[in-house]
């Protein structure tokens, strides 16, 4: 186990005050990994200061999440933005994506403690803002008279991901999930439009924000990986892009301008758009 440097821990204190009141000593890395959603979220730069992230021996298909799990595909129908249960929907399924990038974040921390130095400050700051935009939505939806579990949540990010090269982690989570994330959220600005003061609008906005500078994280940290290992970053990229898409499909067609704001190069751009255009989203996802 890596200890974390001074630097990290003044860092990660100065990204979030502890908001749970408990020494930062009474929480393991083990612990923390089982604790309910909201409580993880609360107590992730707490734990940061102590120590550098731990993987479990074997990781599990899961963890805690407070409500029904199932397939993205079995969660039905989505009430209209116009209504209250609309909005509460919309940041609840916010939140889940929020709740699964933070908790790769830490994995892929923890897997990789040989990472660049830089790199592992940088993640520990994207893991910080994904807690932080979880604990927006859950608190939104109280307001809105709803509650964290109140309906079902699929674990698609944290599935898809599993034993592969750093770069291919960087590539697959932050150019490729949260890039597709920021397609989403551009869309969800859109339809929110029109909409009499939307409570979830601030937090979408919010988000968004923050992912474009997580994306141009990956989009740097993609580039420098790939050449410290001899690889040309194009030719990485246009070799690794299809098989991404085909392992977590995204039908929405990408935001080509947005991804530019996030670090997509003008071939990676082309790369995108051709590959897109020309796959066939009726075949079964791959792993």
């Amino acid at each position: 186990m890596l200890n974390t440097t001074q630097n990290n821990r003044v860092m990660v204190a100065s990204l979030q005050e502890d908001s749970s009141g408990a020494s930062a000593t009474d929480l393991s890395w083990p612990a923390w990994w089982s604790l309910p959603p909201v409580e993880k979220a609360r107590r992730l730069a707490e734990v940061l200061k102590v120590e550098d992230p731990r993987a479990p021996e074997v990781w599990p298909p899961s963890w805690p999440r407070g409500c029904e799990v199932m397939s993205t595909k079995d969660l039905g129908a989505k009430p209209g933005l116009q209504s209250p249960e609309g909005q509460a929907r919309l940041l609840h399924d916010l939140g889940n994506i929020e709740l699964q990038a933070m908790e790769l974040a830490v994995r892929t921390l923890a897997e990789y403690p040989d990472a660049p130095q830089d790199f592992r400050s940088e993640l520990m700051s994207v893991a910080i803002e994904e807690s932080q935009h979880f604990l927006l939505c859950v608190n939104r939806l109280v307001e809105l008279g709803f509650h964290w579990g109140f309906r079902p949540v699929h674990q698609a990010l944290w599935e898809a991901v599993g034993e592969q090269s750093l770069l291919e982690r960087v590539m697959l989570v932050h150019r490729h999930m949260e890039a597709t994330g920021l397609d989403a959220g551009a869309s969800i600005l859109n339809r929110l439009t029109g909409l009499r003061q939307p409570p979830a609008r601030e937090i979408v906005e919010r988000i968004v924000r923050d992912e474009v500078g997580h994306v141009q994280f990956g989009s740097r940290w993609f580039r420098r990986l790939a050449l410290a290992s001899g690889q040309d970053p194009d030719a990485c990229f246009a070799e690794l892009f299809p098989n991404m898409l085909r392992r977590v499909p995204r039908t929405e067609k990408p935001k080509l301008e947005l991804r530019a704001q996030a670090g997509f190069n003008d071939f990676e751009l082309r790369v995108i758009d051709e590959v897109w255009s020309a796959t066939n989203f009726k075949i079964p996802r791959t792993n």
